[in-house]
């Protein structure tokens, strides 16, 4: 699978009726994504 398609995808998920917008709602749904995505993958439960 074409990991730049999944990208495109997954931004979608973060739109604001559907549009292509950046504002603070998206980019606070963004970061607690990254943020539970690293969390997931690298586990800090050791720190």
């Amino acid at each position: 699978m074409n990991p730049l398609l999944n990208q495109q995808a997954e931004i979608k998920t973060f739109l604001i009726d559907n549009k292509i917008e950046w504002k603070q709602e998206s980019i606070l749904k963004r970061r607690q994504a990254i943020w539970d995505f690293a969390f997931k993958r690298w586990g800090f439960d050791e720190i």
